[in-house]
């Protein structure tokens, strides 16, 4: 199995998902304004998720969410634990900090106004790149380390050990998309793709109240019923196979960038934002399994 789907992979492959994990979280969470959830009332909060759980401990979680200057403390803290995350500093305390804070700002976020898919899927990266060696390659603690004269894994030599992890790390990737098409099939039936399902619900998303309007699928009210079969059938092949990219060297050169046709298609009809957590250019840094090496 190891020799045949995971395979050894260098340092570097590693180091370079931490680093453009750490850096899409970096912008999405440059990019938001959590202090001024201090202005919107307890009330309009949705009080569900594991985010509750800090909520009715005593450590005064509901008077830090309502404090506008703690919350931009903690969007400031959370910005250089993911910036030390991307140079690869102290990474063994780093990443697990970052995924924490991330966790937390995501979690408040949401809590406040719906539950969305974005970021949930690097924030599940971050989780295992905790218990991995990804400070080893494209890090400031390994450049810290030759210049300390301590030996440092060679950066052409490949590994079990970064082999697994990376692994591990396409499998966080992988199994939203195969659940995320199997709902599909749940909620609407092998039918999914039926252009009026299609039509409703893109014309409700975009219809939503957002920070950004972008309205051009309301531009395609006279497309033909073709066109959203079309889409609707790609999704739900792209979705629910995703997971062959585990299993198959064939499917990895497919399915991401099925994933970034897919995404960009909706994001230009959805108006949802290009960046956070649509994952297309990290697929293709992922799935590509010598591009990084000797750094």
């Amino acid at each position: 199995f190891f020799r045949k789907f995971v395979g050894e992979a260098t340092s570097g492959s590693l180091g370079a998902i931490r680093m453009w994990t750490c850096a899409v979280l970096f912008l999405m969470v440059f990019l938001e304004d959590l202090p001024s959830i201090a202005l919107l009332p307890m009330e309009t909060r949705s009080g569900e998720g594991m985010l509750e759980y800090f909520y009715r401990l005593p450590i005064g979680f509901g008077r830090f969410v309502t404090s506008e200057i703690s919350l931009g403390v903690f969007q400031l803290l959370t910005e250089v634990l993911l910036f030390f995350g991307i140079i690869g500093w102290l990474t063994r305390i780093v990443i697990p900090l970052a995924t924490f804070c991330h966790f937390l700002l995501l979690g408040i976020l949401i809590d406040y106004s719906f539950f969305w898919h974005q970021n949930l899927v690097l924030l599940c990266v971050m989780l295992v790149l905790s218990f991995t060696p990804c400070g080893d390659g494209w890090s400031v603690d390994r450049l810290w380390k030759i210049y300390q004269g301590r030996a440092v894994p060679d950066a052409d030599r490949t590994s079990p050990v970064y082999g697994w992890s990376r692994y591990a790390c396409w499998a966080m990737i992988a199994w939203p998309y195969v659940a995320n098409g199997l709902s599909k099939l749940q909620d609407g039936g092998f039918f999914w793709w039926n252009p009026i399902n299609l039509r409703t619900n893109l014309y409700m998303d975009t219809l939503k109240p957002r920070e950004y309007d972008w309205v051009l699928s309301l531009h395609l009210t006279h497309a033909p019923d073709i066109l959203f079969a079309l889409m609707g059938l790609f999704t739900l092949f792209s979705e629910t196979f995703f997971g062959l990219v585990l299993f198959s060297r064939v499917a990895r050169r497919i399915f991401p960038i099925a994933a970034i046709m897919m995404h960009i298609g909706y994001n230009r009809r959805l108006g949802l934002k290009l960046v956070s957590g649509n994952l297309e250019e990290e697929m293709y840094v992922i799935f590509q399994g010598k591009v990084y090496r000797g750094f």
